[in-house]
């Protein structure tokens, strides 16, 4: 009869919602070599990786998301957190010794805002969603996972409508463009 009850129980909190849910873009997920987005510009500085001679490209910047969640429940209350963390890993960036000028290190710092603007999204979208402590996990980890993926083509499309920067009418519209939603993203941080 007591396994029964537990069990029972046990069912009753994986089916609990969690009411509480509290997201947080920070940069305390930082680790050694990477760099928290704070809308700081970035500076040549930033970028300590060793180019990759092997590539076109004069400049690389190598950026994404961490998260980190937990979740508890607490008399008959599901809770849970949420932190996010836009980050460039500079120890991966890198440019080549042409490519070291104003206007591509402008480019890059787009390609970190973009990282800043898809974690917001990420955060703007897990504030309107409903959880249950039995499938949190899993939703965590396919949410994460579309918003790198959504990362990775927003970088791509940067690139390829802009030529790396190289089409300078078509990139003063993203940088006017990208300028506006990372004021509206750091406004909400």
């Amino acid at each position: 009869m007591a396994l029964a009850a537990i069990l029972t129980l046990n069912q009753a909190v994986e089916a609990q919602q969690i009411r509480e849910l509290e997201v947080v873009i920070t940069p305390s997920l930082q680790e050694d070599g990477e760099l928290p987005y704070s809308g700081v510009p970035l500076t040549w500085d930033n970028f300590k990786g060793a180019p990759d001679n092997s590539c076109d490209f004069i400049a690389m910047t190598y950026s994404g998301i961490k998260m980190k969640y937990e979740y508890k429940s607490r008399n008959g209350r599901a809770q849970a957190k949420v932190l996010l963390c836009p980050y460039m890993d500079i120890t991966q960036s890198w440019y080549k010794k042409e490519g070291h000028n104003d206007p591509t290190l402008a480019h890059e710092q787009r390609h970190f805002d973009i990282t800043a603007i898809v974690a917001r999204q990420f955060a703007d979208e897990l504030k309107t969603r409903q959880f249950t402590v039995e499938t949190f996990q899993k939703e965590m980890t396919i949410l994460h996972k579309k918003y790198i993926d959504k990362l990775a083509k927003m970088q791509a499309e940067y690139d390829k409508e802009t030529d790396h920067g190289i089409k300078t009418e078509i990139q003063a519209a993203w940088d006017k463009k990208l300028a506006e939603a990372v004021r509206k993203a750091m406004a909400e941080s």
